[in-house]
């Protein structure tokens, strides 16, 4: 397998790379187009890539174990209990601007310190708590994502008390054709229904969402099918609803 890990020529996207390392992470393939003037006469690696154990995966999670996994186990599974959809959702936000990677590991300690997810939970959580939260290594300590989590809990309870649910409205969006992308070239920075979801969300009160944050969001719920064409996961959904955080 081919890598470029060589290259120090910083990527022109925001986030903590170099333009070869996306490999590892989820982000830059969505800005791969990008590279591109970079690449010269050097082949990307943008289409499914065969894994030793026989399984095609996309390039950011065909090689590292923990992004594998949860390529494997969570990724693009459709989420449609309220905690896992809100679960996910947080997961967006804290992972911004962070590889795949790194976020994921962080995760496990935000699960705990956000008691599961709960949103019941999280809406009655206050600025002591995320003060707490900054003083502990372990977790993603940017104040602004730890807030924007509590916020987007109490939307999520609000939701509840106007007769929604936060599990409906984003499935309401779900696109009536799939895309069938071939590489990771042919998937899209956002779409007119992550348009569309983002303006809904915020409107209800929810915080640090955008166009593409939620185009993500609504790929790794299993709103939208974006395996690609070759890999395995593109028919078969694991029966885990998310690997154990």
């Amino acid at each position: 397998m081919t890598t470029y890990f060589d290259i120090e020529t910083c990527c022109t996207c925001s986030y903590d790379h170099r333009p070869f390392d996306f490999l590892n992470i989820d982000d830059c393939p969505l800005h791969s187009r990008l590279l591109a003037p970079l690449l010269k006469n050097k082949p990307a690696i943008v289409g499914p890539v065969l894994c030793e154990d026989g399984t095609y995966r996309p390039p950011w999670a065909a090689t590292d174990s923990l992004t594998r996994l949860y390529y494997d186990t969570t990724w693009g599974v459709p989420a449609v209990d309220e905690n896992d959809v809100f679960r996910a959702l947080c997961f967006q936000v804290l992972q911004s601007g962070l590889s795949m990677r790194a976020a994921l590991a962080k995760f496990p300690a935000l699960n705990r310190a956000f008691s599961g997810f709960d949103p019941d939970i999280v809406a009655r959580m206050t600025d002591g708590d995320v003060d707490k939260m900054m003083d502990t290594p372990a977790l993603i300590r940017n104040r602004t994502k730890l807030r924007a989590v509590i916020v987007n809990a109490k939307a999520t309870v609000g939701l509840r008390q106007d007769g929604k649910r936060l599990s409906e409205l984003v499935w309401a969006h779900r696109p009536a054709d799939m895309p069938q992308p071939e590489t990771i070239l042919d998937i899209p920075e956002s779409t007119a229904e992550s348009k569309a979801l983002a303006r809904e969300l915020k409107s209800h009160g929810f915080t640090f969402i955008g166009p593409k944050s939620v185009w993500l969001f609504m790929q790794a719920t299993g709103i939208v099918n974006t395996h690609l064409v070759a890999t395995g996961r593109r028919t078969f959904v694991p029966s885990l609803l998310h690997f154990d955080l």
